[in-house]
């Protein structure tokens, strides 16, 4: 049976230098009690993994140097708005291959996730398990799908990089500079029902889920 992840309060950070940022961070992490560092707490490195064919890298940028640790539990998302699993869509081809929808009622192999990282879980990367590829961010993308979330990548890089906020059914994903929070398009219909798109600059419920263990 897999658990919902407690509530807790965010991370802060000094802004005085990348170093001590990163550090101070964790540190708050551990202090509040979110259930990345609280896992890590009971298995810190516990399995470092990285998919066989991290060294191809991103498409059209340079593969990772730095090495992945992932938790070794599997993770499900479940969207607070709908209540559905998120799914990686293994069967779409081209450009929306291994896109990730909010449409599953129930859990099998392409809702099961893994948590990595490769600055000691400051930010976060999504693994997908079932076609071991990292979870990506598409900005080079336009329109409806600008920012639209899919699981294709082998190492992890700007486009994989997500920082994690709040706690039990109300966590929220930011991605980038900008930290645009991480939707699903439940307003979307057919195909690209339920979507997940990094878009938004402030998060409601659309912007929310639970982390299942």
């Amino acid at each position: 049976m897999r658990k919902t992840m407690p509530r807790a309060a965010g991370a802060t950070s000094n802004g005085t230098s990348s170093q001590h940022r990163a550090n101070t961070t964790r540190d708050s992490i551990v202090r509040s009690g979110r259930i990345l560092v609280a896992v890590l707490s009971a298995a810190v490195m516990a399995v470092v993994a990285t998919p066989a064919d991290a060294r191809a890298g991103s498409a059209g940028r340079s593969p990772s140097v730095a090495a992945v640790s992932c938790l070794p539990q599997q993770v499900t998302l479940q969207s607070s708005r709908n209540l559905k699993y998120v799914s990686v869509e293994k069967d779409y081809t081209g450009t929306n291959y291994a896109m990730l929808r909010a449409r599953a009622d129930s859990v099998g192999p392409w809702e099961d996730f893994r948590l990595c990282s490769q600055d000691g879980f400051t930010t976060v990367a999504l693994l997908a398990t079932t076609n071991n590829r990292y979870v990506a961010a598409e900005f080079d993308y336009a329109g409806s799908r600008k920012g639209m979330l899919r699981a294709r990548s082998t190492s992890i890089g700007q486009w994989e990089s997500f920082v994690w906020t709040g706690g039990g059914d109300a966590h929220r994903m930011q991605y980038g500079a900008a930290r645009l929070y991480v939707a699903a398009e439940l307003d979307y219909t057919g195909s690209q029902y339920a979507m997940l798109r990094a878009r938004s600059t402030s998060p409601g419920i659309w912007e929310e889920w639970t982390i299942r263990w």
